[in-house]
């Protein structure tokens, strides 16, 4: 963990691993990107959606445990989600390459749903 100097006492950097995560991201920095969810406690929802799409594009091989796990989330955090909402979910992550804009647009309305 990161300490700054902070009026005689040292504190902990707050923020710095999301920022760094971020940026693994925005790079599509597979292996930058593990390395920094390692550091934070807890991944939201939309992080883990753009990490599920990352891993996917990286690795076929990896990208369906990446999806299937996605599904698992949004299944546990959005309480009121509905059967139809994870098919589509299911249905968008299945068309992903054939029509990548779409699916992309439904899996993000349903993450920040």
């Amino acid at each position: 963990m990161l300490l700054a100097h902070a009026n005689g006492a040292f504190a902990a950097i707050k923020g710095r691993p999301q920022r760094w995560l971020d940026d693994a991201l925005k790079r599509g920095d597979l292996a930058a990107m593990r390395a920094k969810t390692a550091d934070l406690p807890v991944v939201n929802l939309e992080d883990a959606l753009r990490i599920a799409l990352l891993v996917r594009a990286h690795e076929p091989e990896g990208g369906q445990r990446a999806a299937v796990r996605w599904l698992g989330r949004l299944c546990l955090e959005r309480r009121d989600v509905t059967l139809d909402q994870v098919r589509t979910a299911l249905d968008a992550f299945a068309v992903l390459v054939e029509e990548p804009e779409a699916a992309e647009a439904t899996l993000w309305r349903l993450a920040s749903s």
